[in-house]
């Protein structure tokens, strides 16, 4: 059996002997939201947690001053992304370092271009901005693992789990596959 959960906001304001209900802050009136983030605001406010049972532990957590179990899961999570990157970083370093994928300065100017285009700025406020930035030799190193990464593509065969040869038009996404024609034309 499948499992929903279903979130929602419900907000009561009690004034006097009257009592509103409101599905979020945006749909209080803002003569009532004044008084309300007045009153929430003084010295008779209270705050009031409603969780779940992992909301329960992680508030029980933040208040004995213990890490967060989620924040130690993202924190994990992020540590083993950014090595990742980092080895596929190195790879292509090496690569177009052993290849002699090192950029010309045509290929250079063509993917300033491209990436100012993209940018919606002109080649030559990005090229005066890297060099003013001192990023002129990363824009450098960032062409050259693109063309490494290019190489890759070029020059290495993929082979699925069971060791068969992958066509590797199969795995580019930019060329659309097209409908085959048909000999049965309406006129």
């Amino acid at each position: 059996m499948s499992r929903v959960t279903l979130k929602s906001s419900t907000i009561f304001i009690s004034v006097g002997n009257k009592t509103e209900v409101y599905r979020s802050v945006a749909d209080v009136p803002p003569s009532l939201r004044k008084k309300l983030e007045q009153s929430t605001n003084g010295i008779n406010s209270a705050t009031i947690l409603i969780a779940d049972r992992k909301g329960k532990e992680e508030i029980v957590r933040a208040i004995r001053g213990l890490p967060s179990n989620l924040r130690s899961k993202l924190s994990t999570s992020l540590r083993e992304d950014a090595a990742r990157a980092v080895r596929i970083d190195l790879a292509l370093r090496a690569l177009a370092r052993e290849e002699n994928l090192e950029p010309t300065e045509d290929e250079i100017d063509e993917e300033l271009t491209t990436t100012a285009e993209s940018m919606n700025v002109s080649a030559d406020l990005l090229r005066s901005n890297l060099r003013d930035t001192g990023r002129v030799v990363t824009f450098r190193s960032e062409v050259a693992k693109m063309k490494a990464s290019r190489w890759l593509n070029e020059n290495v065969t993929f082979i699925d789990p069971e060791g068969v040869e992958i066509d590797p038009s199969l795995l580019k996404a930019e060329e659309a596959v097209e409908p085959a024609e048909s000999d049965d034309v309406d006129a």
